[in-house]
């Protein structure tokens, strides 16, 4: 047997700290219900739930197996159906006390099956390492700490449902005197989303020294997106200009969940803005100007803040988030921000995320 390399970790090792592990029953549950969840159609989990337990236990699994088969390539079809078909197949011919004929052919379905599952594992490899390297380039493009503003106190932070998310935030310093925020969200998710975001934050970074006006420069990338991007692709956006000089906002908001200005004691959402960016290739968009005080706020967020869901299907919802920035606004915008994913995740319990959640906090000093 060859030597084991240092690198590389001992399997009897690997296998004892994976039965230690306590989650064991939790994660597995959870791979169930991502599995249902992701293979199953809303027709196909409607009929479940009209089933007694058994027949909905058999029905799964069958629905599962045939969605399986179907998934694979035409050769790897094949070969799992020879493997299975193999597995039962062994044992001896006797006639007269004599064996004539022996085979082993089970061990063969094993193999046959074990090949093709190495397949699968091989394409999963490959794409979680391009995964890999997408988020790499992702976060590189993303601020990598709290944009610092003077007389402001910003925190922004972003959590993608995969591996790549299609939520934007950006921070960028326009002149000496105005600083540009950014946080936006692109329909759909994962790897598309992420290359349309991408485009998105480049036509914006691309764009902004052009333009003195926000929504002059919202309108023209409104026109360009709706221009490159896929049909029926699109992005809300809230696009804030921070005045250092004057100490006041300008928003321009297109089709994102109105801003909430939160004081001392209550919350106040914002007007709506304009459309979303790349549904119509004329888009109008307005500025608002917002003047907060001293210990005041202002909340931008994703809808997957507020749509996350928990184990019983119950969304988050704006009011209990609301409810938390009164309770949490006299903190600084950091704890505000961890407090907020904290009970978001406490609320979730071990439900899956199935949006990317972004929240920018933002407190005059």
């Amino acid at each position: 047997m060859p030597n084991h390399s240092k690198d590389e970790p001992r399997l009897r090792d690997t296998f004892r700290e994976d039965f230690r592990r306590k989650d064991l029953f939790q994660t597995l549950r959870q791979e169930f219900n991502e599995l249902t969840q992701y293979f199953l159609t809303d027709k196909r989990k409607a009929e479940l739930e009209k089933m007694g337990v058994i027949k909905r236990t058999f029905y799964m699994f069958w629905w599962l197996l045939k969605i399986l088969f179907l998934k694979l390539t035409p050769l790897r079809r094949i070969l799992l159906l020879i493997g299975i078909i193999l597995i039962p197949v062994s044992g001896s011919f006797v006639i007269d006390d004599r064996i004539y004929f022996s085979n082993n052919l089970h061990y063969v379905g094993a193999l046959v099956i074990l090949f093709v599952l190495m397949l699968e594992l091989k394409d999963k490899l490959l794409a979680k390492t391009e995964l890999q390297e997408g988020k790499a380039v992702q976060k590189a493009l993303m601020p990598a700490s709290n944009p610092v503003i003077p007389g402001w106190d910003v925190c922004i932070n972003s959590i993608p449902a995969n591996d790549v998310g299609g939520d934007l935030i950006d921070f960028f310093k326009i002149d000496d005197k105005r600083y540009a925020l950014i946080l936006g969200d692109i329909s759909g998710k994962g790897l598309a989303a992420a290359l349309m975001m991408s485009k998105l934050q480049s036509t914006i970074r691309a764009l902004y020294s052009l333009y003195d006006n926000s929504a002059d420069l919202i309108k023209k990338v409104n026109e360009i997106f709706y221009r490159d991007s896929l049909p029926h692709q699109f992005a809300s956006l809230v696009y804030i200009e921070v005045n250092i000089e004057d100490e006041t906002l300008r928003i321009v908001n297109a089709g994102h969940i109105p801003p909430v200005k939160v004081s001392p004691g209550k919350v106040e959402s914002l007007a709506k803005g304009g459309v979303a960016i790349g549904l119509l290739s004329n888009g109008n968009y307005a500025v608002t100007g917002l003047r907060l005080n001293r210990g005041e706020g202002l909340v931008i967020y994703s809808d997957g803040v507020t749509e996350t869901m928990n184990e019983y299907n119950l969304q988050f919802g704006d009011e209990r988030l609301k409810q938390f920035l009164i309770k949490y606004s006299h903190l600084p915008s950091t704890e505000q921000v961890k407090k907020i994913l904290h009970n978001l995740n406490v609320f979730k319990g071990d439900a899956p995320i199935h949006d990317d959640i972004s929240i920018m906090v933002l407190r005059k000093k």
